[in-house]
């Protein structure tokens, strides 16, 4: 793959210098309406207004002049904003609520990963519209933030970010170029990393003839290398009643090494234990999307993808005077989905939608080593709803119902799950500085692949990993009541979440006389209840900005095997200072320690602490990281009794901990200026296998 990223270099160099003599001419760009389908010219009144409009329909953000001199990119530029209500990590590429959930990013309406908008140069973005009850073809989710761009006639982005102390690498490059109403988008990306992350564990292990016994471990020895690279081509049109989107998207990703050598202490021996494991993926896919303005306010919009896969994976373990246990699996897999959306706007603003979509994956593994088998699963999932929205005046609402049914094969046995789904909220905004909203769900989660298995995986000589081909999915209600206000250079965003998931899937861990076994399966309820507060302001002339976020949680797991409780304070905070071509950052997370609900375990977390100097000039961005100074490891602490195995872990995170990173980017315009919409894809690599490592 490093030959086909230097090959994509040579490609990106040829393409950005096909347009190099075309004029530079700046028009207007258009904008998203609520549904992220239709259009509407950007008022100038709006591009004289203050940085924070509430409306009904969304959020209309305004970035001040100063944070567009110094944010690197879009993302940077949404993180100095001090959005209250979001919590966004350049450096991770992230945005997300600050109840947790994450945001669904676009480009002028058009879906775009967190790495896409980081592309984008801060100048470029004209505003953006933050949809808290998101209806449309994005009902159901938390928040939408649309990114309205003054698209270039061509871009191009290069960028190396460069990691010290944890080791870690990430190279891109991007070019684009607009002809007519036609845009061709040709982007690369690569990234390494050397992981030294580890896990002290002390454990009680009890088997059901009574015998009991101790273990406890910390690696000798450990490293994980990754590799990455990321290569897609985009084809936009856009007509006056027509958008095309065409992307072509091939990933891979290795870890050609993940080697863990350690002594191990037991009750009355000492051993020395030895993991190996290694993996390649590979997975070429193709998204389009089609959108038809018809007369009499109705729309048409399609949507297919696809994608093909073969992973492959190795793990080897030997321990002093016990048999070695080994697996190979090989995969390969292909996905296909589509949606279809039918919209109609009456006179009296009120809008119609008819979604049917059908999305199918299959999954063909061949586990070879200490075990041995075939797992062929099958998911058709199939889902159709209808909705009513209406925006006028200060209050917006939209009620969305439909059904969807899963049915999963696997090993040739059916399984068949039909369930019921609705989405629906609504915004009041009397004033342009004060909002209240409502965004409830009712839903189950998406088929994972990894929780109905049939295999049963071998981990050490007494542990082994048992899948389970009768669990469920898990039903999903969520109510979020949001108020949002702002005065002078103040903005406040206060939220009460309230989720139950039915059904909870949850490990259970039993034993037999001689093996413990882990498996998943659904057990009673989780019950969610998140108050928060969210508070920024800016001063002296908007180069200092400071944001504070409160978070209050009571969460419960009731059921036949956990009956569970915990209260959570946390808090996090930001101070950002802006100076000539300077910025300069500091971040903090106060400790907290949480139920969580993966296992379920508790977890208890240290402070964390980030700095960032930043240097941006005509172009050029140099950013300067310094994360947990005070540890090389963020060091975090989970304990849990599951009866016959009573577990007391430390986590020793080296990515999270002490490390240094540089990062330089370059960008420049060039050709005629022109409008047009973005085109992104989110590839995935698919996966159902179970790893014993």
């Amino acid at each position: 793959m490093n030959q086909l990223f230097l090959l994509t270099i040579l490609c990106l160099s040829t393409f950005a210098a096909f347009a190099q003599n075309e004029d530079k001419i700046v028009t207007q760009v258009t904008s998203t309406q609520r549904d992220s389908v239709m259009t509407d010219t950007l008022p100038e009144i709006i591009v004289k207004a203050k940085e924070q409009i509430e409306t009904a329909d969304k959020v209309i953000l305004m970035p001040a002049p100063i944070l567009r001199k110094h944010a690197a990119n879009a993302l940077d530029l949404t993180g100095l904003m001090g959005i209250a209500g979001l919590v966004v990590s350049p450096q991770e590429k992230s945005v997300t609520t600050h109840t947790g959930a994450e945001v669904v990013l676009c480009i002028n309406g058009v879906v775009a990963r967190a790495e896409d908008v980081a592309m984008l140069q801060a100048q470029d973005v004209v505003k953006m519209e933050y949809l808290r009850t998101p209806s449309g073809k994005w009902a159901g989710k938390a928040a939408v933030l649309n990114y309205i761009v003054r698209n270039s006639g061509g871009n191009v982005y290069l960028s190396a970010d460069e990691g010290f102390i944890y080791q870690r690498g990430e190279y891109v490059a991007a070019v684009d170029y607009t002809r007519g109403k036609t845009k061709l988008r040709l982007a690369a990306m690569s990234k390494w990393d050397r992981n030294h992350s580890y896990v002290e564990e002390s454990g009680l292990y009890t088997f059901a003839n009574g015998y009991q016994l101790t273990r406890y471990y910390s690696p000798d020895h450990t490293l994980a290398r990754h590799h990455g690279e990321d290569v897609r081509f985009e084809l936009n049109n856009k007509g006056d009643a027509h958008r095309f989107n065409l992307t072509l998207g091939l990933d891979a990703s290795t870890m050609p090494t993940h080697d863990m050598t350690t002594a191990v202490i037991y009750l009355n021996d000492t051993t020395t234990m030895h993991r190996h494991a290694n993996s390649k993926a590979l997975s070429p896919n193709i998204f389009l999307e089609y959108t038809k303005w018809l007369p009499f306010n109705q729309i048409i919009h399609f949507v297919a993808s696809g994608s093909y896969g073969h992973n492959t994976y190795h793990s080897l373990y030997e321990e002093t005077g016990q048999n070695t246990v080994t697996s190979h699996v090989k995969e390969d897999n292909f996905a296909l989905a589509g949606q279809g959306r039918y919209f109609k706007t009456f006179t009296n603003q009120l809008m119609f939608m008819l979604m049917a979509g059908h999305a199918l994956t299959n999954y063909k593994d061949h586990y070879s080593g200490t075990s041995t088998g075939y797992q062929h699963l099958v998911t058709n999932v199939t889902t159709a709803m209808l909705q009513l929205s209406r925006s006028a005046g200060s209050l917006s609402w939209y009620a969305t119902a439909g059904v969807s049914n899963s049915a999963v094969s696997l090993g040739g046995k059916h399984y068949n799950y039909c369930s019921p789904i609705a989405y629906y909220g609504g915004t009041y905004a009397p004033r342009q500085d004060l909002s209240l909203s409502l965004n409830g769900v009712l839903t189950h989660t998406l088929f994972d692949p990894g929780n109905k298995n049939s295999m049963t995986l071998p981990v050490s000589f007494f542990e082994a990993t048992q899948g389970n081909p009768d669990i469920e999915p898990l039903r999903v209600l969520s109510n979020t009541l949001s108020l949002s206000k702002q005065w002078s250079n103040h903005s406040l965003a206060v939220s009460y979440m309230s989720y139950i998931y039915f059904n909870n899937i949850v490990h259970q861990y039993y034993a037999d006389p001689s093996v413990i076994y882990d498996k998943k399966l659904n057990d009673g309820n989780f019950y969610g209840n998140m108050l928060s507060a969210s508070w920024s302001f800016s001063a002296l002339s908007d180069r200092l900005r400071v944001s504070l976020t409160g978070i209050g949680e009571y969460n419960a797991v009731r059921g036949d095997v956990y009956d569970l409780s915990r209260t959570i304070v946390r808090g996090r905070a930001n101070v950002t200072w802006l100076q000539g071509d300077f910025k300069f950052s500091a971040n903090f997370k106060t400790p907290s320690t949480q139920l969580d609900i993966r296992e379920p375990f508790l977890v208890h977390d240290p402070m964390k602490l980030d700095f960032l100097a930043g240097w941006n000039h005509n172009g050029w961005s140099v950013e300067l990281w310094l994360n947990n100074p005070f540890n090389r490891y963020y060091k975090s602490h989970e304990w849990m009794d599951y009866g016959c195995y009573d577990m007391d872990r430390w986590r020793m995170n080296e990515t999270a901990g002490r490390s240094v990173s540089l990062k330089v980017t370059y960008t420049f315009n060039f050709g005629k200026k022109t409008d047009h919409s973005d085109v992104q894809f989110n590839p995935v690599i698919n996966s159902a296998i179970m790893k014993s490592l």
